[in-house]
């Protein structure tokens, strides 16, 4: 087997950990074999104590690098020591469990050189946790089924790289100079998880960017060695988690992307501001920023977050997306439609999120006085996603402003059970008489989103009776605890059915653009 062998110093040294997993460990090297690469690579294989046949057969591969380790003290061990012994002026760490089609590495690389600030760089992949993750037909580990796929990213999202807080460490790429900088992985993760979360935010502290390059693809069969070993793979990960919390217990930028994630805005919003006072140089601190900002009715100040962002992380998809949105919200037409048109062409967006924009896009239309545009757009976004529900609920508001009423319950009842769908299907029973009918669409909307403000106010109007109301209201507040629902409940039963109305309505958050278009985002 030969890899490349080259007497000079190689561009990129390729390190893979190896504990057992022999037959993984050979298709991965088969694909590190066929690598079509315009620079000369090494492969550094470390072997964790593996023992018996594995042992043995990497003893026996020529055109490689060993280095043997006398007990498998887990991944960032073994990375460390292979990084330790590499020549490149980029190191790329890679699970032996995972396959490459035979232009990844030239991908990688040449994203790298093209996106100056980059301190990692990951591909897109199957079976990853986060933004690397892609959707695909299950691969079986058949190269053949992992080449077509990748030939399909490359044509679909060419030289396109996504600007994300982190990448895994399943197939992470660096240079060799911030590696010693940053002093590797840290081995308190121990056989691993969570260690690649920790150096992205150490590399993210010093101002460089994140990447994955979106047509470069790998194949991950996935917890293998875990499997192999017997390791109780949920209780690693939740270990190494409360590890990796009580290290940055005190880091605001890490403070505040919690706070999102636990629905608590304001008080992100507080950690991300504390975060900027402290100087920090974190590029994912402007779209925490923007996002918490965004998410309290800020607009025109999440926009100056975004921008920011954006000068730091010029491919930040998700950054981008809110910009948009929040251009949208503030009416500024023109620089929503060069913010919408850009994120279209420049950055990466698989269908559904494409699809989730125009629709966005359609609505912000419909306000600006522009519906056949809009209908437009929302036609798009259905031959993007056929299943968006923001365009099938769009058209179906066109479609009842233009009397086509069978339509737009067709429309609708495709939609499915979204909180605005049952919303527009409880208001179409009521225009035509049948409150009775109604009430039940306007009850299971609310059921989903007890916030959600057109069935809090036909939920005033419909209940039969205070008595009712309050027993509705009460029932939300076991949904939503904490939202005023049992407050609202008692001035309707004192007869302040307005003010109980008005309660509800001024304390609504925002509807949830920014977790909507973080879900979709993610999933995509």
């Amino acid at each position: 087997m030969s890899l490349n062998s080259t007497a000079s110093p190689p561009l990129l040294s390729v390190v893979v950990p190896v504990h057992g997993n022999l037959e993984a460990t050979r298709a991965c090297l088969a694909g590190l074999e066929r690598q079509e690469t315009a620079f000369p690579f090494e492969v550094i294989l470390v072997d964790s104590a593996s023992g018996g046949e594995t042992s043995s057969w990497l003893a026996s591969l020529e055109g490689v690098r060993l280095v043997r380790l006398e007990e498998n003290r887990g991944f960032p061990r073994a990375a460390n020591a292979g990084a330790a012994a590499a020549r490149g002026e980029l190191i790329l760490f890679l699970n032996n469990d995972t396959l490459l089609p035979s232009r990844t590495l030239q991908k990688m690389a040449g994203a790298w050189k093209e996106n100056p600030g980059a301190g990692a760089l990951g591909p897109s992949a199957d079976r990853v946790k986060g933004d690397q993750r892609i959707p695909v037909e299950p691969l079986e580990g058949d190269p053949a089924k992992v080449e077509a796929l990748a030939a399909r990213l490359e044509r679909d999202y060419a030289s396109k790289v996504e600007d994300v807080a982190q990448v895994m460490g399943l197939a992470l790429l660096l240079p060799a100079g911030l590696w010693r900088e940053l002093g590797g992985f840290d081995e308190r993760f121990g056989l691993g998880n969570f260690e690649d979360d920790d150096l992205c935010l150490r590399i993210r502290e010093r101002g460089y960017r994140i990447l994955i390059a979106r047509d470069a693809f790998v194949h991950h069969a996935g917890m293998a060695t875990f499997q192999a070993m017997g390791v109780d793979y949920a209780a690693l990960v939740q270990r190494n988690q409360a590890l990796f919390l009580e290290k940055w217990k005190n880091h605001p930028v890490l403070a505040a992307r919690l706070l999102l994630d636990e629905g608590r805005p304001a008080e992100a919003l507080a950690a991300a501001r504390q975060a900027l006072l402290q100087g920090s140089r974190d590029p994912e601190l402007f779209h925490l920023l923007g996002t918490a900002l965004y998410a309290e009715n800020q607009a025109a100040e999440a926009v100056q977050a975004f921008d920011r962002l954006l000068r730091a992380a010029p491919r930040h998809t998700a950054g981008a997306f809110l910009r948009a949105l929040a251009l949208m919200d503030l009416d500024r037409e023109q620089e929503a439609r060069r913010a919408a048109a850009s994120l279209l062409t420049d950055f990466y967006l698989a269908d559904a999120a494409a699809a989730r924009l125009l629709s966005a896009f359609a609505e912000a239309c419909l306000g600006w006085g522009r519906p056949a545009e809009a209908k437009d757009h929302f036609g798009t976004a259905l031959l993007l996603d056929p299943q968006c529900k923001e365009a099938l609920t769009g058209l179906a508001s066109i479609a009842l402003e233009e009397g086509e009423r069978e339509e737009a319950r067709r429309l609708l009842e495709e939609a499915g059970p979204t909180p605005l769908a049952l919303a527009m299907r409880g208001a179409m029973e009521w225009e035509e008489g049948k409150p009775g009918e109604a009430l039940p669409f306007f009850r299971e909307a609310l059921r989903r989103n007890p916030l959600h403000p057109p069935s809090l106010s036909a939920l005033f109007s419909l209940a039969g009776g205070t008595e009712e109301l309050a027993r509705s209201l009460e029932e939300l507040e076991a949904l939503n605890p904490g939202e005023g629902f049992d407050r609202a409940a008692r001035m309707v039963r004192e007869g302040a059915l307005r003010e109980a109305k008005a309660l509800l309505l001024s304390a609504r958050r925002k509807p949830y653009r920014v977790t909507d278009a973080t879900k979709v985002l993610s999933s995509s």
